[in-house]
């Protein structure tokens, strides 16, 4: 994977002039071997005879009362070249408060990660929250953000915004989540690639998503349910 991408960049270098750091091709690779994965193991539980095992997943985690969790993901097309990154936040019960989702122009898998923490913060600051732990799939964006930029960084300004929201007068843990964990978030990202441009909040929970956070709401509260639209 990270063979093609970079023969990728060396053509988009070449005969577009756009160029791509490592780190957006390590994202974008890891971002496909994901898929991939995703897809093998869906396979490796459904057998010959078409019975699938179901096996117990990982769910979303509850916390302590008086803090909102925001669980932000990526999302990034090779083929059509399509960005989009996405957040949900939940309070301490599971309820879902709001979700946003953010078509770029363009851009790649860490610039979308990026992308989706600086919208995430800015909401829950702008909402009032104070206490805000905000996971993410992708351990290199954890890194990122815990540590200055470098001005030669092709995503600085974006990461120096979101330090900058980081440094204000509250409280926000930074955390890596595997995908199990934080399905919503992957949901809205995907569901954002076939958006139209732009900024949208997501207020009125989807069916597909009212699904995945009644599942997820089962480990929080059993009387807890959440109405799709």
């Amino acid at each position: 994977m990270v063979c093609w991408w970079l023969w990728r960049c060396r053509n988009l270098t070449i005969f577009k002039g756009k160029w791509i750091t490592n780190e957006a091709v390590i994202a974008n690779a890891n971002a496909l071997i994901t898929n991939l994965s995703e897809v093998q193991k869906h396979l490796s539980t459904v057998p010959l005879q078409g019975v699938r095992r179901v096996e117990a997943p990982n769910r979303w985690q509850p916390l302590e009362e008086g803090w909102i969790k925001l669980n932000v993901d990526g999302a990034f097309s090779a083929i059509t070249d399509s960005v989009a990154c996405r957040g949900a936040m939940r309070n301490s019960a599971g309820n879902f408060l709001r979700g946003f989702i953010y078509k770029l122009d363009e851009g790649d898998a860490l610039s979308a990660k990026l992308w989706t923490c600086l919208h995430g913060l800015k909401i829950a600051w702008d909402d009032g929250h104070r206490n805000v732990i905000l996971e993410s799939g992708a351990t290199n964006v954890i890194e990122l953000l815990n540590v200055e930029p470098k001005v030669c960084h092709a995503d600085y300004n974006v990461l120096q915004e979101v330090r900058t929201l980081l440094s204000r007068n509250w409280n926000v843990r930074l955390g890596y989540v595997n995908r199990e964990c934080n399905k919503a978030a992957d949901f809205l990202a995907k569901r954002g690639l076939e958006a139209m441009q732009g900024f949208h909040f997501v207020t009125n929970v989807p069916s597909e998503l009212a699904s995945i956070l009644n599942l997820d709401c089962t480990t929080v509260n059993s009387n807890m349910h959440v109405e799709p639209l």
